[in-house]
């Protein structure tokens, strides 16, 4: 199994370089495109990674499930293993999510969202790649208007804010696939109105 891992990591990387020498010779893809195509290169990872481990069973007790889910986390990270910051979120596209995300907050209602981005970053948290995001903050808290700025992703991945860095999660094992570090902007103070006599 350990062969593996590393051969499907090796192919991984080796796609991602190549990705990267294409695009700088012809410049074919926008950074969303790219982001695609490295989630993508995850998702198939993950997919060898799942056939190392084996299917859940449809039905079973919440141990067993429990217990694969540890063993899938642990296949990710095995596979993922010497990962670094950057895997998927590369210069060019963490430029790209910033301005998404700065236009986005900066809009007339973004005072709304930062006060929604309050409420779901979980206190004393510092993310760190290949590891596991707490089992007791939540996964799916990102406010919907925020979401919208961002690509759309898999099912098996979710966006999550810490604090100001964006983190890109597996929904099942909670491993933290990257983060994007000061994804946010620098927030604005509200503006304030003068009512008129």
């Amino acid at each position: 199994m350990a062969e593996s891992m590393r051969v499907a990591a090796a192919v991984f990387l080796g796609a991602i370089a190549l990705l990267d020498a294409a695009c700088a010779t012809h410049s074919p893809q926008s950074p969303r495109e790219k982001f695609a195509y490295r989630v993508e290169e995850y998702a198939e990872m993950r997919r060898q990674a799942v056939q190392q481990v084996g299917t859940a069973p449809l039905t079973g007790s919440a141990r067993t499930v429990d217990n694969r889910t540890d063993r899938l986390a642990s296949a990710i990270e095995q596979f993922r293993s010497g990962f670094t910051r950057g895997v998927i979120f590369s210069n060019d596209i963490a430029a790209e999510f910033r301005r998404e995300l700065a236009a986005r907050l900066n809009a007339p209602d973004g005072d709304r969202v930062w006060q929604a981005l309050e409420t779901v970053s979980p206190p004393g948290y510092h993310p760190q790649v290949n590891a596991v995001y707490p089992e007791t903050a939540p996964v799916e808290a990102m406010p919907p208007s925020l979401l919208k700025a961002l690509p759309p992703l898999p099912e098996t991945l979710a966006y999550r804010f810490v604090g100001g860095d964006l983190l890109l999660i597996d929904r099942d094992t909670r491993v933290v696939i990257d983060v994007l570090p000061e994804a946010l902007p620098e927030r604005r103070p509200p503006e304030v109105r003068h009512e008129s006599h």
